[in-house]
């Protein structure tokens, strides 16, 4: 026992020696990287209450336990591939090109006391409660520079994006009733704008709406830059900061109708009697009308301070931030601001092996996360899965999933 803990002395020491030396030699001077981060989550259902001995499936609790915002699902799948290259102490020049889809539903907490707990035998019930959804679909192409001046590094990635749709709700919502007659049943109206450059199809939906997108979505243009700062105040503490900021909004010139409807009404002598009908259910596009409709990608401002310990070897990162959603919609219902945070600590071994846990709110999702990663000079490869959930509380449940893949290889 002895022996094994002074070898792990050792190799610590020799880590914190050598960490400056051998992150200097593993600068690539030009890269290929792919990154592939991809996010689910909810606020109410979690991995404990499905990976359970006997699963039961109890609306009252289900309800008691919403936060009072209600029913909240978001998504995002962001990938990217970019190249770089370095000119030691000078500069570096990159671009990358990449996808942003982002998409998030709402719906009261009313309507699932209703379903969970029902109404007092005095009275009839009849509530309707507005559904609040949105879904986004940027493809932008982005430079990067970098310089070291003066003893700061700064960068700016100016980025040319279009959007293939923004849809918003309008009008949608869910009404339930339970009358004192015995009679009840729901109302499910579903009424989305998707504006875009280009006519929508059904084929929305499908991956070879994406792989043959036609050329016209360029003429949706939008221009945006971001900019970032970094200082190394001493050996141990860098403090950086970076914003993204909107500068010419894209512009979408046809706006298509979608909507999804469902009714259902029965009565307890109907259920008595066995006679029970089906609901009414359809879905459809209406026709596709012209539009100028603006949208940006959201703004972005946040500050970072890493604190590095043992030589390198265990980096602690804690940063703030601050986001608009939609800046300078014509809706002004659809704009929205949100902080951010991050804390993280990162364990580095030779510069070759690390690993990370973090806990963040990023895009309004909660994240807790662990990652892990290797370097090998030419081959780099980082993995990484969160908990996640669009409200503090439920992320540590495991709500909702998050998970990212990148791959770097160099010279």
């Amino acid at each position: 026992m002895t022996k094994l803990k002074k070898i792990i002395a050792s190799l610590l020491v020799a880590s914190a020696c050598l960490s400056p030396v051998v992150a200097e030699e593993s600068s690539r001077l030009a890269e290929l990287s792919l990154n592939l981060p991809i996010s689910i989550s909810n606020n109410t259902i979690g991995l404990v209450d499905i990976f359970v001995p006997e699963l039961v499936i109890d609306l009252g609790d289900f309800a008691d336990r919403m936060p009072n915002a209600g029913l909240i699902i978001s998504g995002s799948v962001d990938p990217s591939v970019g190249v770089k290259v370095r000119v030691p102490y000078l500069c570096t020049i990159g671009a990358t090109m990449g996808v942003n889809i982002y998409t998030r539903f709402q719906l009261s907490k009313d309507v699932f006391e209703f379903i969970g707990h029902g109404n007092s035998v005095e009275e009839d019930l009849d509530i309707k409660e507005g559904i609040g959804a949105f879904a986004d679909a940027f493809v932008y192409v982005q430079g990067d520079v970098g310089l070291n001046l003066a003893g700061f590094k700064i960068t700016a990635t100016p980025a040319v994006f279009t959007t293939l749709y923004h849809a918003v709700s309008d009008d949608s919502y869910v009404e339930a009733f339970n009358r004192l007659d015995g009679t009840f049943g729901y109302k499910v109206n579903g009424n989305f704008d998707i504006y875009s450059p280009i006519p929508i199809s059904q084929d929305l939906l499908t991956i070879e709406y994406y792989t043959n997108l036609d050329p016209a979505v360029w003429n949706a243009i939008g221009f945006d830059c971001g900019f970032g700062i970094s200082k190394q105040i001493t050996d141990m503490i860098n403090v950086r900061g970076n914003c993204r900021v909107p500068i010419m909004p894209s512009h979408l010139t046809s706006v298509t109708g979608a909507y999804v409807t469902s009714e259902y009404e029965t009565s307890v002598n109907e259920i008595s009697t066995g006679e029970i009908h089906d609901g009414q259910f359809d879905y459809g596009l209406k026709e596709t009308q012209t539009a100028d409709y603006i949208i940006n990608r959201p703004f972005k401002i946040n500050a970072y301070g890493d604190f590095s310990l043992a030589g390198g070897m265990l980096l602690l990162t804690g940063g703030l931030g601050l986001g608009v959603e939609h800046p300078f919609a014509p809706n002004k219902d659809e704009m929205g601001v949100y902080y951010e945070y991050l804390l993280a600590a990162r364990l580095n071994f030779l510069n070759m092996i690390n690993v990370t846990a973090s806990t963040e709110l990023t895009d309004q999702i909660y994240r807790n996360s662990i990652s892990a990663g290797i370097n090998i000079r030419f081959v780099e490869l980082n993995l990484g899965a969160s908990l996640s959930s669009s409200t503090f509380a439920s992320s540590f449940r495991g709500d909702g999933l998050s998970a990212f893949v990148n791959l770097t290889i160099g010279l």
